[in-house]
């Protein structure tokens, strides 16, 4: 009797063991889970893709994702198009978005709910372009030190097979996409209505605005929500805006990247803050944050080693130009504080 009440549980351990480690995971997790960086193989007609980016028409391509130990993860038919306002204009290599079928999804035991991927390539080719992608890449991770729940991005070896069997390859960037962020931090995404800045947590709101001014971007939006993702957490009642896509940014800084005409600036190196009536305390509260993480972000920077020397030198300067203006914010204070 003793013996089979053990097997007994061992038959129900088995099954609930099964249970919980056999559930489905999506693309992005499987994705953003593998070790070092995926290698990724994309075969369609390129240059169609280049011709008819800005109609952003879908294609039929054929996507393979291997992990660094050269493990198949995703071997599928698929769909891809041109996305991005500007790049699929001024980019040779337009970002992408890949979609799969989800029967093809379920079939390999992945959820069928996420079924897009985002994908971010260097404008064109040449080193400096491969640069700029890489520091784009690590503006995501400095706003992982800002804020830990933050956008993901991950650095992809990309190869594109053209049909008559020619190869481009290049290093991109997975950007996760709406759904798989709010599955991974089960937040709801905020799509419609009007929003104000009184309606965002305020200490994420000023946290990010300063991380804007840090990296000299204007192009971002909370009344049309451009280029912020609008999320509301379980534990927080108010709405939460996350910056992404840097590319106009001064510290990426691409050929095409202009500050808009109404803004009292000549071009997007030069730092701007938005009028947003913020308080001497918050001001303050802002200066001190950003300082105390001035070692970790150098130290963020020091360790990205897909950037050149030169780029990692550059980019800590860059932001440096920053700092000392948080170690004396006199004349800043004057402006910002109402």
């Amino acid at each position: 009797m003793k013996t089979r009440f053990t097997l007994l549980n061992i038959v129900i351990f088995f099954f609930l063991f099964c249970s919980v480690h056999g559930q489905k995971k999506n693309l992005y997790s499987v994705i953003f889970e593998a070790e070092g960086t995926c290698n990724i193989k994309i075969e369609t007609d390129l240059k169609h893709l280049m011709r008819k980016s800005s109609k952003e028409q879908y294609q039929e391509a054929n996507i393979t994702i291997i992990d660094n130990a050269f493990q198949e993860l995703v071997v599928l038919p698929t769909k891809i198009r041109a996305r991005g306002n500007m790049r699929k204009k001024q980019c040779k290599f337009p970002p992408i978005k890949i979609d799969f079928k989800k029967r093809d999804l379920d079939s390999l035991g992945f959820e069928k709910e996420i079924d897009k991927l985002k994908m971010v390539f260097p404008c064109r080719g040449g080193k400096d372009n491969q640069e700029k992608l890489y520091k784009e890449y690590l503006l995501y991770d400095i706003y992982k030190i800002i804020d830990p729940r933050g956008m993901n991005a991950k650095l992809a070896n990309i190869t594109f097979i053209e049909e008559n069997g020619k190869e481009i390859q290049f290093v991109g960037m997975f950007v996760e996409e709406e759904k798989a962020y709010s599955k991974r931090t089960n937040a709801i995404i905020v799509e419609f209505g009007k929003l104000r800045v009184a309606s965002l947590d305020r200490d994420l709101f000023l946290k990010m605005s300063f991380f804007q001014y840090m990296i000299a971007n204007t192009d971002y939006s909370i009344s049309n929500y451009h280029n912020l993702e609008m999320v509301k957490y379980p534990d927080n009642p108010r709405v939460v805006a996350l910056p992404y896509d840097f590319d106009y940014s001064g510290f990426v800084g691409h050929h095409y990247a202009v500050p808009h005409e109404s803004l009292p600036i000549k071009e997007v190196h030069e730092r701007y803050f938005f009028r947003h009536s913020v308080k001497e305390e918050e001001f303050d509260e802002m200066v001190g944050f950003y300082l105390s993480i001035e070692n970790e972000v150098n130290t963020l920077i020091d360790s990205a080693t897909y950037l050149s020397e030169k780029s990692r030198i550059r980019s800590k300067a860059y932001l440096e130009s920053f700092f000392n203006i948080m170690r004396m914010p006199k004349f800043f204070k004057r402006s910002t504080v109402r």
